[in-house]
C-alpha cells in the first residue's frame, strides 16, 4: 500500500510539472500573438500552437530495440585470407614525388580471387603532394572506390542479370557456390555501379551506329512499374544498341539514326519511315501478314492476290540469291524496275474484297522499300533484330520489367554493351572486370580470328 502511494505521489507531481510547464507556454504564445487568432493563422502569428517546442517535457528513456536491430542486421566481420599494402609515391595528377606517408589506416574487402570467395585486409597509405597541395590515397587492385566488393563478384552478378536471373536466383546461386549471403538490396547495387561504368561506352555505341551502312530495327513491349513502355533496338554490323523509352513514336528512332544516311531495315510500323538515306521492308512480315489473312478470307479475289503477290517477292529473294553476286549493279537495277512493274500491274486492278484493298494501299506506301536488298548488300528481313529482342521478351516474363525508370535504363545500358561483346566474339565477363577495373575505356573490335570464326559458325 505504501509502495503504490509512493508511485501515485510521483505521478501526481509529474502532471503537475507538465501543467505548470503548459500554462507557462501559454502565456508567451498569448504574448507572442498579441491577442491575433492563433488557430487561423493571422498575420501577427509568430508561432502556431500546432508546434509547439516539448524540450521541456520530463521524457522517459529512448528504447535501445531499434539499435539492437540494426546491429543484428550488420554483416559479420569475416575470416581475414590475405593480407595486403596499398601505396603510391608519385602522384597521378603531376607525376611528382609526394611525400611521407600523412596517415596508415586498414581496410577489408571481398571478392573472387582465382574463383575462390576471398577476404583480403589491406594496409592504406596515403600521401600528400605539394604541387597539388592535395592528399592522395592509392585506388585498391580490383577494387571500385568506395565499395568493398572487388570487381570480379560485380562482373559475375553483372553477367547472370544481363541472362535475365532474377536477383533472388543470383542470391541463392551466391550462396551455394561460394558460401556467401548478399542481400538483393547489394546485387542490385552491383548492377549500378556496372550500368555506371558501361554509361560511357553505351553513348559511344549510339555514335557509332552512324558508320554503318546499313542498321536493323525493331521494338517491342517493356514494363516499368507497371506502365507501358516500349524497347528499341538498333542493330549494326558489330554493335547493338537498346533504347527504353514510354514513346513508341518516331522521335526516338530519330534520337540514335537523325543523321544517318544508310539503309534501315525494319518492318512496316511506320515509326521508322522516312529514317536513313534508303529503306528496306522486311519481307517475311509479309509474308506472315499474308498468310495469317488467308486464314481469315479464302474468297477467290483474294486466293488470286496473295498468289501473285506471294511469287512476285519469292522471285525477287531467288533471284537476289542465285544472281547478284555475279551481275552488275545496271542489271539488277533492271531486275528491280520490272519487279517494280509487276507490283504496279497487281495494285492497278480493281478489287472488292476489303483485304486486297488494304494491301494495295500498303504496296503504294512501300513500293520503294521492297527491293532495295536486290541492289544493295542487306537482308531482306530484319531477324537479326527480332533476334536482340527475344532477350528482353525473355526477361519480360522472368523479371516482368523494371521497378523505375532509373533501372529501365541502367539495364538497356547493360544489355546493349552485353549484346555488342557477343556480336564480336568478345567474354563479356572478362571485359566487365577490365572495365569496372578502370583497365580499358572502349570495347575493343572484332579481330581478324574472331569474325572468321563467327562466320565459320554461321
Amino acid at each position: 500500500f505504501e509502495a503504490a502511494t509512493k508511485a501515485r505521489d510521483e505521478e501526481i507531481e509529474q502532471l503537475k510539472k507538465q501543467i505548470a510547464y503548459l500554462i507557462e507556454e501559454n502565456d508567451q504564445l498569448k504574448k507572442h500573438n498579441k491577442g491575433g487568432n492563433a488557430s487561423k493563422g493571422t498575420a501577427g502569428n509568430k508561432r502556431s500552437y500546432n508546434v509547439r517546442n516539448f524540450k521541456g517535457y520530463p521524457r522517459t528513456a529512448k528504447s535501445s530495440k531499434k539499435t539492437k536491430n540494426r546491429s543484428s542486421h550488420r554483416r559479420p566481420e569475416p575470416k581475414i585470407d590475405v593480407e595486403r599494402d596499398a601505396d603510391q609515391t608519385q602522384c597521378p595528377q603531376c607525376g611528382c614525388v609526394l611525400s611521407d606517408p600523412i596517415e596508415t589506416y586498414s581496410r577489408v574487402s571481398e571478392d573472387l580471387i582465382d574463383f575462390k570467395w576471398t577476404a583480403t585486409r589491406w594496409t592504406v597509405t596515403r600521401r600528400y603532394c605539394k604541387n597539388c597541395d592535395k592528399q592522395h590515397t592509392p585506388t585498391l587492385d580490383g577494387v571500385c572506390p568506395k565499395e568493398y566488393f572487388g570487381v570480379s563478384v560485380m562482373a559475375q552478378v553483372a553477367t547472370m542479370r544481363c541472362m535475365n536471373i532474377s536477383f533472388g536466383k543470383i542470391k541463392y546461386l551466391m550462396a551455394i557456390f561460394h558460401g556467401v549471403d548478399v542481400s538483393k538490396a547489394t546485387l542490385n547495387h552491383f548492377c549500378d555501379v556496372a550500368g555506371n561504368a558501361f554509361e560511357p561506352l553505351y553513348e559511344d555505341l549510339k555514335k557509332e551506329m552512324h558508320n554503318n551502312t546499313a542498321v536493323y530495327g525493331d521494338e517491342t513491349g517493356w514494363y516499368v512499374n507497371g506502365a507501358r513502355y516500349w524497347v528499341w533496338v538498333f542493330v549494326g554490323k558489330d554493335q547493338a544498341v537498346f533504347v527504353i523509352d514510354k514513346s513508341r513514336k518516331r522521335k526516338v528512332a530519330l534520337s540514335i539514326l537523325e543523321e544517318f544516311n544508310g539503309i534501315v531495315v525494319s518492318d512496316s510500323f511506320g515509326a521508322w519511315n522516312h529514317i536513313g538515306g534508303m529503306q528496306q521492308k522486311c519481307l517475311l512480315h509479309y509474308f506472315r501478314d499474308m498468310y495469317r489473312t488467308k486464314e481469315k478470307n479464302s474468297s477467290p479475289e483474294f486466293s488470286r492476290f496473295f498468289s501473285t503477290l506471294y511469287h512476285i517477292l519469292k522471285d525477287a529473294i531467288g533471284r537476289k540469291k542465285g544472281h547478284n553476286n555475279r551481275n552488275s549493279k545496271k542489271e539488277r537495277a533492271g531486275r528491280i524496275k520490272k519487279l517494280k512493274a509487276r507490283v504496279r500491274k497487281l495494285m492497278g486492278k480493281k478489287y472488292d474484297c476489303k483485304d486486297c484493298k488494304r494491301y494495295v494501299k500498303r504496296l503504294k506506301r512501300e513500293i520503294d522499300s521492297l527491293f532495295t536488298f536486290v541492289l544493295h548488300d542487306v537482308q531482306y528481313h530484319n531477324n537479326i533484330s527480332e533476334r536482340m529482342l527475344r532477350t528482353f521478351a525473355e526477361a519480360r516474363k522472368v523479371l516482368y520489367g523494371s521497378r523505375i525508370k532509373k533501372g529501365a535504363d541502367r539495364t538497356a545500358i547493360m544489355m546493349s554493351v552485353h549484346a555488342t561483346c557477343n556480336m564480336r566474339g568478345i567474354n563479356f565477363y572478362d571485359f566487365a572486370q577490365e572495365c569496372l577495373a578502370g583497365k580499358t575505356t572502349a570495347i575493343p573490335e572484332k579481330s581478324a580470328v574472331q569474325t572468321a570464326a563467327c562466320a565459320s559458325a554461321a
